[in-house]
């Protein structure tokens, strides 16, 4: 066997817009076979221009947070503008709530229940989808925990608004600093809430399950265990509670007893999903996703070079040729057939991006209304934007090794 040999026969350097255009590459190599990759679902590379809704190749972020995922595909983002997006899985980001408004160079912040735009946020850090379809959102520096409907109305579901350490239920409860959530198959919510586990049921009842209000890193049951700051949190379904505890270096497991164990330590954790028993985890200071098995508390590295960069392309893991992240942070998993994607939000290259299979990938997001499909190689559509010639980097691979073809087209 051998790598694929390929080409694109008949690519123009120039292509009309508003007309549609469509072009395949020619193999006469061994077929390409699946390899894992890195690719965005969102993000433009003019990351001034933000934030921006619009197609995978228009859209723009404000330094992502945190990505939560439907099994249809469904995305939420929340990143550094006060609002809630989400990105259908076609790909088409919008804004589903709040508002991006800076005023003489200072975002504005506020807290307003409403439909849509003037709903307000004050700087919200996570997001996720209940069983329902519904956007729990933890609106830090209001202090509360809002429910967002997919018609984009917004309700306070938990928090008086006021910073504090009381349990309690809906408005009468107190939250200090809310940083990331999971929600369970009946509608539980669970966060880290500063050096806190708290759970926040269906009815609103909030109780504090693990921690208390004094930082450390001593395992215990319930309010006897310590934690320093959480970036993440996930759960199996069963019981069981896995918090990125980020200022330890660790993964800190909570039991359905509330006994808390240490998993592992010497990582750098912050976004944290289950995924079919083992932990997918990202790596904010090397850059990687890391996939841990909770029960021995070893890890190896999943994706992402180690180089800090914003680069699409196969997961060789062989340095700056490698496809890259940079600054990951929210972690998201589903199941989709016989594949699991894994969504990251990656926060210094202001991008959505994705962990799964292809047999190709392109090195850049191809002109607005051109799509590339990751299965046959071929980049098609109708061209919208009048764009100056660029070049592009088009890899396919096989279990031989990879075959590289540059080639370059402009829209007039």
């Amino acid at each position: 066997m051998s790598a694929p040999v390929f080409s694109y026969s008949g690519m123009q350097i120039s292509y009309p817009v508003n007309v549609p255009m469509s072009v395949s590459p020619v193999n006469i190599g061994d077929a390409p076979s699946p390899r894992l990759r890195i690719a965005t679902v969102s993000g433009n590379s003019n990351n001034m221009d933000f934030p921006k809704d619009g197609r995978p190749n228009v859209a723009t972020y404000r330094f992502p947070n945190s990505v939560s995922a439907r099994p249809d595909g469904t995305l939420v983002v929340i990143d550094d503008s006060n609002t809630v997006r989400v990105i259908s899985p076609s790909g088409l980001s919008t804004t589903l709530a709040g508002k991006y408004e800076v005023i003489n160079g200072v975002l504005q912040t506020g807290y307003a229940d409403g439909v849509g735009s003037a709903a307000k946020f004050n700087t919200p850090l996570a997001a996720a989808f209940d069983p329902s379809g519904n956007i729990i959102v933890l609106d830090t520096y209001n202090f509360r925990i809002r429910k967002v409907t997919l018609a984009g109305v917004v309700t306070t579901l938990a928090g008086s608004g006021v910073s504090g350490i009381s349990d309690g239920t809906g408005l009468s409860a107190q939250f200090k600093m809310l940083t990331s959530l999971w929600i369970d198959n009946s509608g539980n919510i669970f966060v880290t809430d500063g050096y806190r586990v708290r759970k926040i049921t269906p009815a609103g009842v909030v109780t504090t399950i693990a921690g208390n209000i004094v930082k450390g890193n001593t395992n215990g049951t319930g309010t006897g265990a310590s934690f320093k700051t959480m970036r993440g949190i996930t759960g199996d379904n069963l019981g069981n509670l896995f918090v990125s505890d980020t200022e330890n270096g660790s993964i800190r497991k909570i039991d359905a007893l509330t006994v808390v164990s240490t998993v592992i330590a010497g990582i750098n954790p912050t976004g944290i999903a289950f995924d079919s028993g083992l932990l997918k985890v990202s790596d904010y200071i090397l850059n990687q996703i890391i996939t841990v098995m909770p029960l021995s508390g070893t890890y190896m590295v999943f994706a992402g070079s180690g180089v800090g960069q914003f680069k699409d392309g196969f997961d060789t893991r062989t340095g700056r040729t490698a496809a890259a992240l940079y600054a990951p942070e929210g972690v998201a998993v589903i199941v989709s057939g016989p594949n699991t994607i894994t969504y990251v939000a990656d926060r210094n290259s202001m991008k959505i991006r994705k962990v799964d299979t292809a047999n190709y990938t392109i090195s850049a997001p191809l002109p607005e209304g051109l799509d590339f499909d990751s299965t046959t190689g071929v980049i098609s559509g109708i061209p919208t934007k009048v764009t100056p010639l660029t070049t592009y980097q088009v890899v396919a691979a096989n279990a031989s090794g990879y075959t590289t073809v540059t080639i370059g087209f402009k829209i007039t």
